[in-house]
């Protein structure tokens, strides 16, 4: 997946997908690239989408 800048701070953050899991994990962007630890996980529970086993499929592209 490629770095891209999702909350437009100039940073690329790195979001990984678990398809069939429904889970992203966005880890933040740094002047150094992204970090092993700060990161981010979003289910479709949590985004209150029920369940979505393939939430975040769309970004892969």
């Amino acid at each position: 997946m490629p770095l891209r800048d999702f909350d437009h701070d100039g940073l690329a953050e790195l979001v990984a997908t678990a398809n069939g899991r429904g889970r992203l994990h966005i880890l933040p962007g740094t002047t150094a690239g992204p970090p092993g630890t700060g990161s981010v996980l979003l289910s479709g529970q949590y985004l209150g989408l029920g369940a979505r086993p393939y939430l975040g499929a769309a970004l892969a592209g």
